[in-house]
């Protein structure tokens, strides 16, 4: 979970009091054993040094950077990139093969939560168990024990109870509680954030971001894009063992997102051609396809327009400022039970919120006349980043029936993630009808 003393000895180099990392060519270098040998006969080969038998795999090479006091890097890179292996030797876990790493000295590495658990003893006894493994004296575990369990959100009973009678959810709720309660100087998160309910993840991150503001160093893994570049201030894009790109976190994160979606887009043309090779599908296909004609939209949006709720037309907006959408929809046929859908999508086509008119307590006539419909977002809880508003008119009973669509609406949201502003697992939004 967290180690309260440095490993490493003393570099030649000091730290730069203004960072609380720093990473200096760091590579890692195991060996693996290769050919048709056994464990015994690998393990004889490494004690007798027969480089038949082994092989090189260096999981880091020469990966240098820094993060500043009151800075959170993020880092992303694909199954195998390195990310953990580094976070475990800045812990100090493992060593490095080569590299210094200078750093701050008590470190809450927040990888495996529940290390050092013991699934026999209540909760109360683990947090105290926890605590003298982290070097926490029990004095100072009284102290912060309220609000360790006030942050877990977990009944006082079930603390009385063994650990083994808890749902994962709850052991890892329990560890996060306590190690973000340590005062450590440098925080290592490794895809924690993904703990609880949306709830317990928000206040998971406005306390990393307090953390922020308090001039801790904090390095943040996860796979999830939006993740990174809502919490990170600057990110690093390691890719087998390299850094591919690091720089600002919205720059690296598009980056990267780019390279997804193009292997992604490789990936299925490739397996679309292994697929039209067989002659059972390439027939059905070519068969499914004759005469096939797209027929034209039930309905039209006429007009829409995008403003800041006063009627002023813009395409920028503040988090917690109001965003108003206001349309015209022009029925070509007598229409019945239909419903209106939106989607609000981040720009690597992530789909942040999706909800219809009628989740919302509104109705949409029945009958051929157009009629007006406004959707307002107010306050627009939304993060720094450029978004895409998507419409549709569907059926209420059947929404996989599209009677028309709106052009996408594109817009922009200005405004830093700070600690005062934690986004719900929804954005309020509310429809009505002129």
């Amino acid at each position: 979970m967290m180690n309260s003393t440095s490993n490493f000895d003393h570099p030649a180099a000091p730290l730069d009091p203004a960072n609380g990392l720093e990473l200096e060519s760091i590579a890692k270098r195991f060996q693996i054993i290769t050919g048709s040998s056994g464990r015994l006969s690998g393990f004889l080969a490494n004690r007798l040094a027969n480089r038949r038998f082994r092989k090189d795999l260096w999981a880091l090479d020469d990966v240098s950077c820094e993060v500043k006091r009151g800075e959170i890097l993020g880092i992303v890179g694909s199954n195998g990139a390195g990310k953990s292996t580094l976070l475990r030797i800045i812990a100090g876990i493992t060593p490095p093969t080569t590299g210094q790493v200078r750093r701050v000295g008590r470190v809450a590495a927040l990888l495996d939560l529940t290390a050092g658990f013991h699934f026999s003893l209540t909760g109360y006894e683990n947090l105290f168990l926890a605590a003298a493994i982290l070097g926490i004296s029990r004095e100072r575990m009284r102290a912060i024990m309220p609000e360790v369990i006030n942050f877990a959100g977990i009944n006082h009973a079930y603390l009385e109870q063994p650990v083994r009678t808890y749902s994962s959810g709850m052991i890892t709720r329990l560890a996060f509680s306590l190690a973000v309660f340590t005062d450590p100087d440098l925080i290592l998160i490794d895809e924690v954030l993904a703990v609880g309910d949306a709830e317990f993840q928000a206040r998971s991150a406005q306390r990393l971001l307090q953390f922020r503001e308090e001039g801790k160093a904090m390095i943040f893994v996860s796979h999830s894009s939006d993740a990174v570049a809502e919490l990170s201030d600057r990110a690093l894009w390691l890719d087998a063992g390299h850094v591919r790109l690091a720089g600002g976190a919205s720059e690296v994160i598009k980056a990267y997102s780019s390279y997804l979606n193009t292997r992604i887009a490789q990936r299925s043309r490739m397996d679309a051609e292994a697929a039209m090779n067989d002659p059972v599908i390439a027939a059905t296909v070519a068969e499914s396809a004759e005469g096939i004609i797209t027929p034209p939209a039930d309905a039209v949006f006429e007009s829409v327009t995008l403003d800041n709720g006063d009627g002023a037309s813009c395409e920028v907006f503040q988090t917690n400022s109001a965003l108003r959408v206001r349309m015209v929809i022009q029925p070509r046929v007598p229409l019945q039970n239909v419903d209106l859908l939106y989607q609000v999508l981040r720009e690597n086509r992530a789909v942040m919120e999706e909800s219809t008119a009628s989740e919302h307590g509104l109705e949409l006539p029945d009958g051929g006349e157009p009629f007006r419909v406004t959707l307002r977002f107010d306050p627009l809880l939304l993060l720094r980043g450029k978004y895409t508003l998507a419409f549709h008119l569907i059926e209420r009973n059947n929404p996989a029936k599209i009677h028309g669509s709106c052009n996408e609406i594109h817009f922009e949201v200005e405004m830093p993630f700070t600690a005062s502003h934690v986004m719900p697992s929804l954005i309020p939004s509310e429809f009505s009808m002129d």
